[in-house]
């Protein structure tokens, strides 16, 4: 697992999949929030956006490591 920046992307990914991908996730504005399948490559590389409402962190319950 990798923990950084989003925009750090390139200093871990250096093929033309990886590129499609992150510039893909670098376009989404609040205005991509529509469910939908979008193909970034064919159905080789694809996006699945999902839209739901969240709960408040009071409400919420932590998964336990096993």
């Amino acid at each position: 697992m990798i923990h950084d920046r989003l925009g750090n992307w390139p200093v871990y990914f250096h093929t033309a999949p990886w590129r499609c991908v992150f510039e893909y996730l670098g376009s989404l504005s609040e205005a991509s929030k529509e469910s939908a399948r979008v193909s970034l490559q064919g159905d080789d590389i694809y996006a699945i956006i999902m839209s739901y409402q969240t709960c408040a962190p009071e409400e919420s319950v932590l998964e336990e490591r096993l």
